[in-house]
């Protein structure tokens, strides 16, 4: 019966070839849990990658845009560079140990 069905439906536009999961390349879906898989492509693209904390931005109807969040220690790490002189935490070392 699927069959027939298929036959007599015509598709518009370009095929996709989705491998046989229903799956097109570059698409997502909201779960019913408000998730979204995001492509490979595009966090790539965007220079994200797994654990990179993210803000989300409503931009208009239908569009919301992805921010990667600035990581603290990043921005601060370095920012005490010569305020202790040479040697003086090495000695607050020796003390602790």
């Amino acid at each position: 019966m699927a069959r027939r069905v298929k036959a007599r439906c015509g598709t518009v536009g370009p095929k996709v070839s989705t491998g046989g999961s229903g799956r097109v390349p570059g698409r997502s879906r909201i779960s019913s849990k408000n998730q979204v898989t995001l492509p490979v492509a595009a966090l790539g693209g965007a220079g994200l990658q797994a654990g990179d904390r993210v803000r989300v931005e409503v931009r208009g109807p239908g569009e919301l845009a992805l921010l990667r969040e600035p990581d603290p220690i990043a921005r601060f790490a370095g920012s005490l560079t010569g305020v202790y002189g040479p040697g003086y935490l090495e000695e607050l070392r020796k003390e602790w140990a």
